[in-house]
């Protein structure tokens, strides 16, 4: 999961077309690994991240912005709360 996980995200980062934004978005996924690993531990989570991913598909092929924009948004704070949970 985690490689196909990596493989979309910069997929992602890449479809921006901005060069800068893309290394940055990298950059912070590496430096972001340690956490990642523990909020993936869960089939429930892995579930909603596709379900997230899915989502966030759905929308940029109907060139949905601001739908993407929250929905990007919208996954982003279901790591950070799956990251908070684990550790509490």
């Amino acid at each position: 999961y985690e490689r196909e996980n990596t493989n979309f995200h910069i997929m992602i980062y890449e479809g921006s077309h901005n060069e800068n934004l893309a290394d940055m978005a990298k950059e912070m996924r590496l430096k972001l690994a340690p956490f990642r690993s523990s909020q993936l531990r869960t089939i429930e989570r892995i579930s909603q991240s596709n379900n997230d991913h899915k989502l966030i598909v759905n929308l940029l092929k109907t060139h949905n912005k601001p739908g993407t924009e929250q929905a990007l948004r919208n996954h982003l704070l279901g790591a950070h709360d799956a990251v908070i949970i684990n550790r509490a």
